[in-house]
């Protein structure tokens, strides 16, 4: 699964018509008068980001993409972490919450998704992507290692 931003209309793609290869090139069928499609190539360099589902969902059984703004709360605490959905980390290939204030990851497991709560994205909310805070101070550092 996956969805589709257009950087230069600056709105979500949502048609039937629409459709990534494999190498993550962006193609379009067009239906011409004469009831034949017509295939247009977009690259994704240029105006479309493509964020994949990572297969996993949040507490509220939403599926979670690349880019979203997810939080997550500790069990019996009132500590949270919250970050962007992203792919990679600096010595980890996998699915990460990244904290772009502090820079922790945090890895995506089905444990971790009890707990998380999908709360944007960074093409609607940018407001969200400035105002992130995760968790700072050596106090929170037990909790992260615990997950």
């Amino acid at each position: 699964m996956y969805r589709i931003y257009d950087l230069k209309e600056e709105r979500w793609l949502y048609d039937d018509n629409v459709n990534v290869t494999q190498d993550d090139d962006v193609i379009f069928s067009i239906k011409s008068m004469l009831d034949r499609y017509k295939i247009h190539y977009g690259y994704k360099i240029h105006r479309y980001v493509i964020h994949h589902g990572i297969k996993f969902f949040d507490k509220n059984d939403r599926e979670i993409f690349e880019g979203d703004i997810v939080e997550l709360k500790f069990d019996n605490s009132d500590k949270t972490f919250s970050g962007i959905v992203c792919y990679g980390a600096p010595y980890f290939a996998g699915y990460v919450i990244n904290n772009p204030n502090d820079g922790k990851y945090l890895k995506i497991t089905d444990k971790i998704c009890e707990n998380l709560s999908v709360i944007g994205n960074v093409f609607d909310d940018k407001n969200k992507v400035t105002e992130i805070s995760g968790m700072n101070g050596e106090e929170n550092e037990e909790e992260i290692k615990d997950w």
